[in-house]
């Protein structure tokens, strides 16, 4: 009878990566990025990616919040909510020193 002890602990990582195209997919699941989840889950995930061509609205709201997230990720805090119904009428987007902000 034999045991083996592994020396390395047990990796765990668990994203939502949202990308443009199947093949930034496979890398962000070769970096690691979905490690120990279940293969069905990890198809739901790309199921909603938001790759080229794709236009319905979670798709669409999918790639806004990647653009956002990108574009600002460790200047300020921002606050994001993601709906089903459309943007009220009063949101006017701005443009301020090369950062967008939307005006209610």
């Amino acid at each position: 009878m034999s045991l083996e002890i592994s020396s390395s602990p047990q990796k765990t990582s668990h994203k939502f990566p949202i990308v443009a195209n199947h093949t930034a997919f496979n890398k962000e699941i070769g970096n690691e990025a979905l490690f120990g989840i279940p293969f069905e889950a990890v198809a739901v995930v790309e199921s909603l990616q938001p790759y080229e061509g794709r236009t319905d609205a979670v798709h669409s709201n999918l790639n806004t919040l990647r653009t956002l997230t990108n574009e600002h990720k460790h200047r300020k805090i921002h606050v994001a909510a993601l709906t089903a119904n459309p943007a009220p009428s009063n949101v006017v987007p701005v443009i301020e020193d090369g950062i967008r902000y939307v005006r209610i």
